[in-house]
């Protein structure tokens, strides 16, 4: 017991050592269950196509069934609502697809996670069978092609914002 106690104190001494010394640590690796794909779905209460859209994009992530392909909503109904709604555009990065499209309601936006690449869009004209279909190219799409080379698999996105 007292071993197993000395022991563990020296592996805390050597690292504090390290970050003492201002060695840098090595970054663990990232997750494999980390998102590849997110689908950035811009909703708000008020919007009738989402009222259509939204339902058919969680059945086609239900569909897709998985990990690599995560989801954040930005909920526009109000200042309330969108400011909460921030912090997940920040924390998964695509910042650069909410600016572009952030003043669109019934629209999902598939995005790189690696290079904020928009992949492609879903709007309530798609069946929740031709959006999962889309997320799966996505995703294959990541996989596939090197960030910066992915492009959108057809034009389906509005034009963006220009104003940002």
């Amino acid at each position: 017991m007292a071993a197993a106690r000395a022991k563990r104190r020296g592996a805390v001494g050597v690292v504090a050592s390290a970050i003492l010394a201002g060695a840098a640590l090595a970054q663990p690796a990232p997750s494999p269950r980390a998102p590849s794909v997110y689908a950035v779905v811009f909703t708000a209460q008020w919007c009738p196509n989402c009222r259509i859209a939204d339902p058919a994009v969680r059945r086609a992530v239900g569909y897709v069934n998985n990990p690599a392909l995560g989801t954040v909503w930005v909920d526009l109904t109000s200042e309330r609502t969108w400011t909460a709604s921030n912090q997940a555009v920040v924390d998964a990065g695509v910042d650069r697809v909410h600016n572009l499209y952030v003043t669109y309601t019934g629209l999902t936006v598939l995005t790189a996670a690696d290079s904020g690449e928009p992949l492609g869009c879903l709007t309530r004209a798609q069946s929740d069978i031709a959006m999962a279909e889309a997320m799966r190219a996505a995703l294959e799409r990541v996989r596939t092609f090197p960030a910066g080379r992915r492009g959108p698999l057809r034009p389906t996105c509005p034009p963006p914002r220009t104003d940002r």
